[in-house]
């Protein structure tokens, strides 16, 4: 058995990945001026609401923080960037209590899953 068998695992990757991309989509509509930045704070909230990782205090705090964040989409410290950050999903859903159960080639193999499905997600953003 592979760690890709394991669809609760997989299903709690992508979850976080999507709310991810969802909660940058919403971003780049408020910087195209579709909508304001305090809806743009209410939809991200409710974004990742259903989320078990989520703490609505630091939530809140990191979204408003985008608010000041100058820096280009393209660069490493960019809002955008931030938003979909995978290496904070990967290691906010792995130590969620998975962590010790896998072995290093699980790890890698759900690590590259994610990699892929987060870059396939992130290509499909509207500028």
């Amino acid at each position: 058995m592979t760690i890709l068998d394991n669809e609760i695992l997989l299903y709690q990757l992508t979850d976080e990945i999507d709310r991810s991309i969802a909660t940058a989509q919403a971003f780049l509509d408020y910087k195209r001026g579709d909508m304001t930045f305090d809806r743009f704070v209410m939809d991200a909230m409710e974004i990742a609401s259903d989320s078990p990782l989520y703490h609505s205090k630091f939530h809140r705090e990191f979204i408003e923080a985008q608010r000041s964040n100058p820096l280009p989409h393209n660069s490493s410290g960019s809002s955008l960037t931030a938003i979909c950050d995978y290496d904070g999903i990967f290691e906010a859903v792995i130590n969620g209590g998975v962590w010790p159960s896998l072995t290093e080639d699980e790890l890698n193999g759900l690590w590259e899953f994610g990699v892929d499905y987060s870059t396939k997600m992130f290509q499909k953003l509207v500028y």
